[in-house]
C-alpha cells in the first residue's frame, strides 16, 4: 500500500488521546481506547500524512485494559493490527512521551483527531485547554473529528459569539444504548454522564441507529447537518435531486454537473432552457447559494489533483463571493488550485468547456488523465 502514497496530497494530523485517570464510579484505572488511535493512525500512515500523538498533560498515556489485546479478559484479542502496533518499538514509544496540546496551534496542522476510551469522560469536559483547540480548529476550518467517548468533549465548547459549538448541528458518539449495554455487562453504571443526554440539552440533533447496523441517513438529514453540499447527479435531474436535498436555507450548493448528451459524433452540450444548470436552480429556488465547480475533469483527479508536479485547475463561478471563498479554500486544501472564474452567467462556460474535456477523453484519445491549465507568459 505505501508504493501508492500520493505525498503530494501529505497533511499533518494532530491525534490526541486522553491522560489516564481513574474512574470516579468504578476505581479503576481508565484511559483511551487502543482501536481508535491505531486504526485511525494506521490509515493516516497509508495515505502518506504525517501524525502527531499528543495528549492534554502530555507524557506517557496507558490504554484501557480491555482495548488492550493482551489483557487477560481476551475482550479485544482479535485486534490484531493493535498487537502489531504495540509490538513495534517506534510506534509503542509513541505512548511513552506524547507531546502536550499547549503548544500545537490549528495553524501548524491540517486536521485534528481526538480518540476516545473511559478516560475522556472524567477529563475532557473540565479541560480548558483541549475545548480551546478544538475551537480553534474548527473556526479555523479545519478538519475536526472526535469519535466514540471522545464527543463528550465538545458538549463544554463554545464559539467566539458564546454559542456551543454543538447547538443546532447533527452528531453522534457513544450512544445510550450502548451506555445500557456496558453498565449490563459490568452490573453498575459506568459513566458519569450520557453523551446523547448531554448533547440534546444545548440543542445537538443526537442521531442514532440500532447496533451494528450499518444504515446510510437519508439525503435532507445528512443535509441539514452540512455546511455545502455537493450536487453530484446527472444534470437533467438536478433540480429535482436539490429539491429533495430539504432545507439548503443558508448552505453552499456546490453544482459539480454537466449537460450533456451523447450523438454519433461524441458529446454535445445539451443546457436546461435556463442556460446552465445553476442558472436552473436558482431559478426553481430563488436565494440559492450555487457555486458551479468541480466539473472540469475526470473523477481521478479528485484521488491525485496533480497535472505535471502542480495542482490541477478548478475553475468555478457564482455570484455568492463569500460561498466562492469557501469553495476555493476547500479546492485548495484538497490539492486543487482554484481559480475565480467569474459571475452565476459564466457556468454556462464552464460546462461548455466540460463538453470539450469529455470529447478529447473520448473521441480524442486524449486518455482522462489531462486537465485545462491556467498558464501565465513570463
Amino acid at each position: 500500500m505505501s508504493a501508492n502514497i500520493n505525498r503530494f496530497q501529505s497533511k499533518k494530523i494532530l491525534m490526541v488521546v486522553a491522560n489516564p485517570s481513574v474512574s470516579t464510579t468504578l476505581g479503576w484505572p481508565v484511559g483511551f481506547w487502543a482501536s481508535e488511535l491505531t486504526h485511525a493512525w494506521s490509515e493516516f500512515h497509508e495515505a502518506g500524512h504525517e501524525v502527531v500523538v499528543a495528549s492534554p498533560r502530555g507524557g506517557r498515556v496507558e490504554l484501557d485494559a480491555l482495548s488492550d489485546p493482551r489483557d487477560a479478559s481476551g475482550y479485544s484479542a482479535d485486534d490484531v493490527l493493535s498487537m502489531g502496533f504495540l509490538n513495534t518499538p517506534r510506534l509503542a514509544a509513541l505512548f511513552e512521551d506524547t507531546s502536550g496540546i499547549s503548544g500545537p496551534r490549528a495553524a501548524d496542522f491540517d486536521a485534528l483527531y481526538v480518540a476516545g476510551g473511559q478516560s475522556p469522560m472524567f477529563t475532557f469536559r473540565s479541560d480548558a485547554g483541549l475545548l480551546a483547540l478544538i475551537r480553534e480548529f474548527y473556526e479555523g476550518g479545519k478538519a475536526t473529528a472526535l469519535v466514540c467517548h471522545g464527543t463528550c468533549a465538545p458538549l463544554e465548547v463554545k464559539l467566539a459569539d458564546g454559542t456551543p459549538l454543538i447547538r443546532g448541528r447533527q452528531m453522534t458518539g457513544f450512544a445510550n444504548s450502548e451506555e445500557d449495554y456496558a453498565d449490563k455487562v459490568v452490573g453498575k453504571k459506568v459513566m458519569p454522564f450520557r453523551i446523547e443526554d448531554e448533547a440534546r440539552l444545548p440543542g445537538a440533533n443526537f442521531v442514532t441507529a440500532p447496533a451494528r447496523v450499518p444504515r446510510p441517513p437519508p439525503v435532507a438529514q445528512a443535509v441539514a447537518g452540512a455546511e455545502v453540499v455537493f450536487l453530484t447527479v446527472p444534470a437533467d435531474v438536478a433540480v429535482q435531486a436539490a429539491g429533495a436535498a430539504g432545507n439548503l436555507s443558508g448552505k453552499i450548493l456546490v453544482d459539480c454537473t454537466n449537460p450533456v448528451k451523447f450523438d454519433a459524433g461524441g458529446p454535445v452540450l445539451a443546457p436546461p432552457a435556463e442556460g446552465s444548470v445553476p442558472s436552473a436552480l436558482m431559478a426553481a429556488y430563488p436565494g440559492l447559494r450555487v457555486v458551479k465547480a468541480f466539473n472540469g475533469f475526470g473523477a481521478e483527479f479528485h484521488l491525485d489533483p496533480n497535472v505535471a508536479g502542480k495542482p490541477a485547475d478548478m475553475f468555478m463561478a457564482g455570484d455568492d463571493p463569500d460561498a466562492k471563498k469557501v469553495v476555493g479554500t476547500l479546492a485548495d486544501r484538497a490539492g486543487y488550485k482554484a481559480i475565480d472564474a467569474g459571475p452565476a452567467p459564466n457556468a454556462a462556460h464552464l460546462e461548455a468547456m466540460a463538453v470539450i474535456w469529455i470529447h478529447l477523453a473520448v473521441k480524442g484519445s486524449m486518455g482522462r488523465h489531462f486537465t485545462f491549465q491556467m498558464t501565465q507568459r513570463g
